[in-house]
């Protein structure tokens, strides 16, 4: 289940190359635990792997 769950997670962000992205499927195949594993603890730190931030813009000009 953790390797389909870091499949499903490889195929759905689209902010990384897909050279990266066929590399990290290509290991959780390969090596499906360890490659899950690793993928997981490392995805933050790759530069392709960026966090997503919530950044909400409110408008403080409504008047009520």
């Amino acid at each position: 289940m953790l390797w389909v769950w870091a499949f499903w997670d490889i195929i759905s962000y689209t902010g990384e190359s897909s050279s990266l992205k066929w590399l990290w499927i290509a290991g959780i195949v390969v090596f499906p635990i360890i490659g899950s594993l690793l993928y997981f603890n490392t995805k933050n730190k790759i530069k392709g792997f960026k966090t997503r931030k919530f950044e909400p813009k409110f408008n403080n000009n409504v008047v009520p």
